[in-house]
């Protein structure tokens, strides 16, 4: 009887990982989904527009491009996130090291009393 609440309990702790790491990929997908809608709205003011001003159409133009651009640009924050994480693991096994140095020296002096 106890074997499938123990296997009910590991199935939960494999979603809610799976959960964390999905949360990069759907803020993605969300912003994707939000250019599309803007570029389709701005397709549209260029058509209203095509007969009044062929120079409107060009600022439009580069709207859209600069919108690609900071999307890039998020996706190199969550990269440089990934790398900060790294470099605190390695602050900290470097923090432990040092620590054993120290007690290493005090025994060293310990000895050296011992002897004199």
């Amino acid at each position: 009887m106890m074997l499938p609440s123990s296997s009910s309990s590991s199935s939960s702790s494999n979603s809610s990982s799976s959960s964390s790491s999905s949360r990069a990929e759907r803020e993605q997908q969300q912003q994707q989904q939000q250019q599309q809608q803007q570029q389709h709205h701005q397709q549209q003011q260029q058509q209203q527009h095509h007969h009044h001003h062929h120079h409107h159409q060009q600022q439009q133009q580069q709207q859209q491009q600069q919108q690609q651009q900071q999307q890039q640009q998020q996706q190199q924050q969550q990269q440089q996130q990934q790398q900060q994480q790294q470099q605190q693991q390695q602050q900290q096994q470097q923090q432990q090291q040092q620590q054993q140095n120290i007690y290493d020296d005090v025994s060293g002096v310990q000895s050296f009393v011992c002897n004199v």
